[in-house]
């Protein structure tokens, strides 16, 4: 009887270590900074071939500068703020944002008269100094030059103003009629003319 219990109990430790032997799966931990999360439940334990999907948040005003992994940069495989890959060892993901370069452009409205050495007046890049050249009609000459309503007369050299685009522009001209020319007329004695005032 003695012998029954104890092949039975060896029996069941032989069976209990065929079963608690098993391969176990080979894990990875994967290493992520402030901003980026993966679909993984467990960072620590990835299963081996295992498809990670990271998704990186990006900062308001910022946008994605380098984006490593295991210190091969990814960035151009980067879709929709997100990058997957197949876990093979342990892996660090790393990233730098920089900020986002607003280009601003204006608008100049010029009248007749008026025109910019500007391709387009339409879109001027922002703080871009544009030259107008006035050019005044026959018989006219400059009244009144006006950006944005403050009068600009003062500062125009040789029918040319500089104005600095810092915002949407409305240049205003008035060209005013030249007074008449009169001439004196010199007369020797004896000789009249047809007008009341010869001087």
């Amino acid at each position: 009887m003695k012998k029954r219990i104890l092949f039975v109990v060896l029996l069941l430790v032989g069976l209990f270590l065929v079963v608690s032997c098993k391969p176990r799966k080979e894990t990875f931990r994967l290493t992520l900074p402030e901003g980026i999360t993966s679909n993984q439940r467990n960072n620590s334990k990835i299963a081996k071939d295992a498809n990670v999907i990271i998704t990186i948040t990006v900062p308001e005003g910022k946008e994605i500068d380098s984006l490593k992994v295991n210190g091969v940069e990814k960035k151009e495989e980067v879709v929709s703020n997100k990058l997957s890959f197949k876990m093979t060892k342990n892996t660090t993901v790393t990233v730098n944002f920089e900020d986002i370069l607003v280009v601003t452009y204006y608008a100049l409205t010029l009248p007749d008269g008026v025109v910019s050495n500007q391709e387009s007046d339409t879109q001027i890049l922002k703080d871009t100094n544009v030259e107008l050249t006035i050019t005044v009609p026959e018989g006219k000459k400059l009244g009144s030059l006006k950006v944005d309503g403050v009068e600009k007369k003062a500062d125009v050299i040789n029918n040319k103003l500089t104005v600095k685009m810092t915002k949407d522009i409305t240049v205003i001209v008035v060209f005013e009629d030249l007074p008449p020319t009169y001439y004196s007329l010199t007369l020797p004695d004896g000789v009249t003319s047809d007008q009341s005032d010869n001087t």
